[in-house]
């Protein structure tokens, strides 16, 4: 069970980490990211205790990427001021 555990940890942080250099060389994606629908779920893996602190530490990775695409910060505004839904 660990080993399953650690090879899904590692692959969480792969994918994030890969995802955010794919933002990070490639600016313009972030603008498309936020039409997936994929940004509120981020935010709300944030207020849950029941997250371990490597889905939270990704989920951080790659909102502070896109927060610096105005397209996905507007986004980001608009899905807080109605209440994450």
């Amino acid at each position: 069970m660990y080993l399953y555990v650690y090879f899904q940890t590692e692959s969480l942080e792969l994918m994030a980490d890969s995802l955010v250099a794919l933002l990070k060389a490639q600016p313009a994606l972030a603008s498309l990211v936020p039409s997936l629908g994929h940004l509120p779920s981020l935010l709300k893996n944030l207020g849950q205790t029941n997250s371990n602190s490597v889905s939270i530490r990704c989920s951080l990775l790659l909102l502070h990427q896109l927060a610096r695409n105005e397209v996905s910060y507007l986004t980001f505004l608009m899905d807080l001021s109605t209440g994450l839904s």
